[in-house]
């Protein structure tokens, strides 16, 4: 029995991998990202916002020059009176030009991105920057500050005041914002504001899981229809009892669906690792500025156990649902109920998963079918523990339990159940098959 078993699965596995419609499912998200991510990377490098940019100064003040000449080193000089915070000179480079007309031809010919011509007005300094587009707004920020340094050691060497004295004066106010969190016990936790990023998240997360539910659900019930639809089931069950088939196909489903699950980490595993070394100091300056774990919560893991147990049961409806068929053009019929199940949860959890944590939220992250969306929002939200996942987890295995024994005897029931009388009807017959043989084995 272990071995016709195994044989069911094996070539469940092996037909489904092999179809072009599981190649299309493995490239089509890699394709889709790797196209957003060319028409990202195009629009950001014909602006020229990654090249390093080329900036002319003109100038006869020593002091000024000394400064620019510092930042293409990266370095932060002291004058003995205040301290220059200069740009990072991997985003602009200076260069010294002698005239301005010089410096204009330069830009007409694109060698430069701008150029800034700065003089001394009555001890006041007066810069003006041109450029032939918006390209160098960026770096007007840091230019400023710099040319503000200067004027400010102008201003402090008029006035003779004392470093003690240029300390107290430099002084600024220091502006800090907390974002809090209360939890059952009135405990006040205080952390950054990532509410943006998890609504983001848990978006992505329901979506993702409704479309590959549509996906694997549709394929089992095509495995279950295309069977009944040749009418082989009278040869198969003549020698592999009905549970034993209606089991291997289960499993064998669900082998395709991690294997699916899998090639996608890996696929994007080897992206993220190469997209790293292409672009790792932009990367590393956004993962600088985000706490992950803040972002997830310390229960976000169990998001992966709700969706495979999630997936397990939709598969085992779906499966039943097949059962239910005749022919292979039934199947849409057939994968109705699964839909509509599905988008119970998947709008619901869209609708509420935005504003606060709901007890609507709360208990459709509890219920069958809807805890597949409901929970991992929460989780993602960081408004759910862990404790409640593992009662998600425990409720969704114990129903899927339930359902696949119930379908796993319909499936005995109906599987050679003939007819065009629709869904509802062929439930009600196999429904009497099952009583029937249910009395037969008392």
């Amino acid at each position: 029995m272990n071995n016709k078993f195994w044989i069911i699965v094996r070539e469940v596995y092996r037909k489904n991998v092999k179809s072009w419609s599981f190649l299309v499912a493995i490239l089509a998200p890699i394709l889709m990202f790797a196209v957003v991510f060319l028409i990202s990377f195009l629009s950001v490098k014909s602006s020229g916002a990654m090249d390093k940019q080329t900036v002319a100064i003109i100038s006869d003040i020593d002091a000024v020059n000394q400064v620019f000449k510092d930042a293409n080193q990266n370095d932060t000089k002291s004058t003995g009176l205040m301290v220059y915070g200069q740009t990072s000179n991997k985003d602009v480079e200076y260069t010294f030009l002698s005239n301005e007309d010089n410096a204009k031809q330069k830009l007409k010919n694109q060698k430069i991105a701008a150029y800034i011509v700065i003089k001394d007005d009555s001890e006041q300094l007066v810069a003006n920057v041109y450029s032939t587009d918006s390209s160098i707004q960026d770096q007007i920020l840091s230019i400023t500050q710099m040319i503000n340094g200067i004027q400010s050691n102008i201003n402090v060497q008029n006035t003779q005041i004392s470093q003690d004295e240029l300390a107290i004066l430099s002084r600024q106010a220091v502006v800090n914002q907390k974002t809090i969190s209360f939890e059952d016990s009135g405990k006040i936790i205080e952390g950054e504001d990532y509410s943006a990023i998890k609504s983001g998240v848990s978006y992505l997360i329901v979506i993702l899981i409704f479309f590959f539910i549509m996906f694997f659900a549709t394929s089992i019930t095509q495995e279950i229809a295309s069977e009944k639809g040749t009418r082989i089931m009278e040869i198969l069950l003549s020698s592999v009892p009905a549970k034993t088939h209606f089991y291997g196909k289960i499993v064998g489903i669900i082998l395709v669906v991690l294997t699916q699950l899998i090639s996608y980490l890996v696929v994007f595993g080897l992206g993220f690792l190469q997209i790293k070394n292409s672009f790792g100091e932009l990367i590393d300056q956004f993962l600088k500025n985000i706490d992950i774990s803040k972002i997830f919560g310390d229960g976000f893991y169990m998001v992966i156990p709700i969706i495979l147990v999630s997936f397990a049961l939709y598969i085992v409806v779906a499966a039943l649902c097949g059962s239910l068929v005749s022919k292979m053009e039934d199947v849409p019929k057939a994968t109705q109920p699964i839909v509509y199940i599905a988008l119970v949860g998947y709008m619901g959890t869209l609708a509420l998963g935005s504003g606060k944590d709901t007890i609507i939220l709360k208990a459709l992250s509890y219920l069958p079918f809807t805890s597949t969306f409901a929970m991992p929002t929460r989780l993602a939200k960081g408004v759910a523990t862990t404790f409640d996942a593992w009662i998600s987890v425990i409720i969704l295995l114990i129903v899927t339990f339930v359902i696949l024994k119930f379908s796993a005897k319909m499936y005995q029931s109906n599987v050679l159940i003939y007819n065009d009388n629709g869904l509802f009807t062929s439930f009600k017959e196999g429904l009497q098959y099952m009583k029937q043989n249910q009395k037969k084995a008392k």
